[in-house]
């Protein structure tokens, strides 16, 4: 008997994972069909939705049964086992199982942070606007980043860009030559976080 996957992706506690479970009759050509029992074994509170609760099988081959396996919400995050076994039907006590391993992890909420190169600029100039991303304290590398750039009157300017390795996203605001002066804003989201500062235009 094996599974597939051995261990699921990361997953939210209260969401589903698959294990696709093979099971294959030793008997000799000779024999009849036999047909297994198909359990599992889950921590307390946990479901276990079988696909087919028994496989009927001819000597020499193979088949499968899925096994959806869904954790309650709230579930800390950590490894838990899932016990699986196969039991020949007419012949319990010829019995194979295994373990596989249901992973829940919850991501750590990203943190954006948004800077300007200096505090106040001249009609002319360029804004160099520069965009952190983190999660759990390392950078986000490829998260897409929106920066809208607040004038004085209330219009804005839309820019975007994408971190590189090392967490930053860099982009650059051109001020007109007769740039409404005034405090504008630079307002930076990205995976669901949100910044803001500010700078002058004198």
């Amino acid at each position: 008997m094996t599974v597939s996957p051995t261990q699921s992706q990361w997953v939210l506690a209260g969401a589903p994972a698959n294990f696709a479970v093979s099971v294959r009759d030793n008997d000799s050509p000779a024999c009849a069909q036999s047909t297994f029992n198909l359990s599992d074994s889950l921590p307390s509170g946990w479901s276990g939705v079988w696909n087919a609760t028994a496989l009927t099988l001819n000597p020499g081959t193979t088949g499968q049964a899925t096994l959806t396996v869904t954790s309650p919400t709230g579930t800390a995050d950590g490894f838990y086992n899932v016990g699986i076994a196969a039991t020949n039907a007419s012949s319990p006590s010829y019995t194979n199982s295994l373990t596989a391993t249901y992973v829940i992890s919850t991501p750590v909420p990203a943190s954006v942070a948004v800077s300007t190169n200096q505090p106040s600029y001249t009609g002319g100039q360029s804004v160099a606007i520069a965009v952190s991303v983190t999660s759990g304290g390392s950078p986000v590398s490829g998260a897409a980043v929106s920066v809208t750039v607040v004038k004085p009157n209330g219009s804005s300017s839309n820019l975007s860009g994408t971190t590189s390795t090392n967490g930053v996203a860099s982009m650059s605001y051109r001020l007109n030559r007769k740039a409404t002066k005034g405090m504008y804003q630079a307002a930076a989201s990205a995976n669901s976080a949100s910044a803001s500062t500010t700078f002058m235009v004198q």
